[in-house]
């Protein structure tokens, strides 16, 4: 083989590592625009969490504050009065206890998906890491086989 044929076609591998190379940095972008849709709902999710936090926290308070007035209100009432006080008080309580539960349980849902989508977005982060590996020595290796 002559040295224009070897030069020809190492000039046409070069070409067809940038080609490559460019074919990963292409997946790369469509890999970190998923990236940045996980950050997205990671951020928006753990928002949602903060403010179910705070509703619990709200309707927990509440519900003490409730049964501190339970046990005031009940020595002044007597009889039917008082049955009905008492009623209305558990009523009241057991609405509260049933949206704090529902709460609860959609704070650990909550949670779960966070966790979920943090383990998603630690891969696709791994995968640009590796596109980035091979991108570099797509290019390294087009740039010794040009030079």
């Amino acid at each position: 083989m002559s040295e224009e044929e070897n030069k020809q076609r190492r000039k046409m591998q070069a070409a067809q590592k940038r080609r490559q190379a460019r074919d990963l940095e292409e997946q790369r972008t469509v890999i970190q625009g998923k990236k940045a849709e996980l950050e997205a709902k990671i951020e928006k999710l753990e928002k949602a969490k903060q403010e179910i936090t705070a509703a619990i926290t709200s309707v927990s308070g509440f519900s003490k504050g409730l049964s501190s007035l339970k046990d005031a209100g009940s020595g002044s009432f007597q009889g039917d009065r008082k049955d009905k006080y008492d009623k209305k008080i558990g009523d009241v309580e057991k609405t509260l206890t049933a949206y704090e539960k529902g709460h609860t349980d959609n704070a650990s849902k909550i949670d779960k998906k966070i966790q979920n989508l943090k383990e998603d977005l630690q891969r696709v982060s791994m995968s640009i890491g590796a596109l980035d590996v091979r991108i570099g020595a797509l290019d390294a290796a087009a740039a010794q086989l040009e030079s």
